[in-house]
């Protein structure tokens, strides 16, 4: 019989990424639509942090970080037209640069630090070089457009050192409660309570999937080869759906 003490209670990876493509897909539709579907739009930042969580226990956790880093380079590249499509209706644009960017510079990040950290066991240069990458990421972000920029840096880079303090979802909450409320850059959202409106950024999203993280039972859950690149695939593929429907008018 199965010791049922041995069994992790919760959800896989894989249910996961399920709610972040949901969330994802809702955020994009409520872009496309413009004023009064700004909620809609910030379930985005709720996409982001399961998958910012996500990649901070992916790259980590790989067996093979040379694929890892590779598969993720050519999505990012695929992405990136069919992002230029879904915005601007076009196949090359500066605008703007696509979430897949910021996922792959923090996905550089962590390497980097997790290299460090192993090498040379030395807290003061990996908080030295975290925030010298980290300030470096957020500029340069910021500057190009990416989108969820300096602030989704951050949440990246505290998912990794989250995973490596005692206190691990205080921090999670700390973090991502001063983007929110102190340095957000995004949309805002006017929440109804009583009667009265309040503003709300568009970060603070995030904040309630941490919930659904935490509930995160360290599994995997189906993983083969072709469902694998099918996950890298969803991205990509939602966005020429929605700027077919664009094209269509359904949007």
């Amino acid at each position: 019989m199965t010791d049922i003490r041995n069994k992790k209670i919760g959800i896989n990876s894989l249910a996961l990424r399920i709610l972040g493509f949901i969330s994802m897909v809702c955020g994009s539709v409520g872009y496309l639509k413009g004023y009064g579907y700004d909620g809609l739009e910030a379930l985005g930042w709720f996409s982001f942090a399961i998958f910012a969580f996500l990649l901070s226990e992916g790259c980590v956790n790989t067996s093979d970080r040379v694929l890892y880093i590779r598969r993720f380079a050519i999505f990012t590249l695929i992405a990136e037209p069919c992002y230029d499509l879904y915005r601007y209706k076009t196949l090359f644009s500066l605008g703007h640069q696509s979430v897949m960017g910021t996922l792959f510079i923090g996905l550089l990040i962590i390497l980097l630090l997790e290299y460090l950290r192993k090498r040379y066991e030395n807290l003061m240069l990996d908080g030295i070089v975290m925030l010298a990458l980290g300030a470096a990421a957020y500029w340069f972000t910021d500057l190009y457009n990416f989108d969820y920029g300096g602030c989704g840096i951050i949440m990246i880079i505290a998912f990794y050192v989250s995973g490596h303090v005692k206190y691990r979802k205080l921090l999670q909450t700390a973090v991502l409660f001063y983007i929110a409320f102190f340095i957000s850059t995004g949309s805002i959202v006017y929440v109804t309570l009583g009667g009265l409106q309040y503003p709300v950024s568009g970060e603070a999203f995030a904040l309630l999937a941490l919930p659904v993280i935490w509930l995160y039972n360290e599994r995997r859950g189906p993983n083969g080869m072709i469902l694998r690149v099918a996950l890298y695939a969803v991205y990509p593929a939602h966005l020429l759906a929605l700027y077919v429907m664009r094209l269509a008018e359904l949007l």
